[in-house]
């Protein structure tokens, strides 16, 4: 426990998570929602109270700097396992092992409690929706395990920080910019070639379960039933990234150890 908590004050001492993962994207998303409705005309875009702005900023939002949340493990293990301070970790009553595990459990701490953060402050300021919670919390968790083990990965393949940084950004706008922008719909239902993208998987397991939607591509915001199998369809999809980068991780861990 120790272990543990060392790794989380480690990153919440730190203002950068404060400013940027939890203050800025509370401002970004409130900023967009606000533009968004100023140029709105009548009240289309309120069913039931909620807003289809603030629903749509809210979800894409978390979900990116959830996805960035992974560099703190790559901060965590550059850290450690790669400077001089892997020599005084050796030479400490705890193994490596547990090192590394705690810093994993820290890493899925922290993304969920940014994500949880910045969920509260869509749902309670922008009349965000979010209609099944335990539909919104499974495809967190699942993707926070998924970016942990991701971190992990990169971190044994890539000898440079600066280099798996690069990477992890790359990844997480290369997925969300095209398709906030239209340049990549998700088109042929439950399993189109769109929803096969990890955050766009987590983003429809948590839609699908809503009776609320926002029709990402045709830009509708509608009442439906809760479709509970798109849901899950979605949510093993991206329970199948998880699955290959455990896989991947036992692999090159293997070959490569720490």
């Amino acid at each position: 426990m120790l272990i543990l908590k060392n790794y989380l004050l480690r990153a919440y001492r730190d203002k950068t998570t404060i400013i940027m993962m939890l203050i800025f994207p509370c401002v970004l998303i409130a900023i967009m929602t606000f533009v968004a409705n100023s140029n709105a005309e009548g009240t289309y875009h309120i069913i039931e109270g909620y807003n289809r702005f603030a629903t749509s900023n809210l979800l894409m939002n978390v979900l990116l700097f959830q996805f960035l949340s992974g560099l703190y493990l790559t901060d965590f293990m550059y850290a450690d396992f790669r400077s001089d301070m892997r020599w005084r970790l050796l030479a400490a009553p705890a193994s490596l092992g547990k090192y590394v595990f705690n810093a994993c459990i820290a890493n899925v701490i922290i993304a969920l409690v940014n994500s949880a953060v910045i969920l509260v402050f869509g749902y309670f300021v922008l009349d965000a929706h979010l209609s099944n919670f335990i539909m919104v919390a499974a495809p967190l968790f699942t993707f926070a395990l998924f970016l942990t083990l991701l971190g992990m990965l990169l971190f044994m393949l890539i000898p440079k920080k600066s280099t798996t940084t690069a990477l992890f950004f790359a990844l997480a706008f290369g997925q969300i910019l095209p398709f906030q922008f239209g340049l990549l719909t998700i088109t042929g239902g439950t399993l189109g070639f769109g929803n096969f993208l990890p955050i766009v998987a987590a983003l429809n397991a948590i839609e699908y379960a809503s009776n609320i939607r926002f029709g990402f591509a045709d830009g509708s915001f509608y009442t439906a039933s809760a479709d509970m199998r798109g849901a899950l369809i979605h949510l093993g999809i991206l329970a199948g990234y998880t699955l290959i980068a455990a896989l991947a991780v036992i692999i090159v861990g293997r070959k490569k150890p720490i």
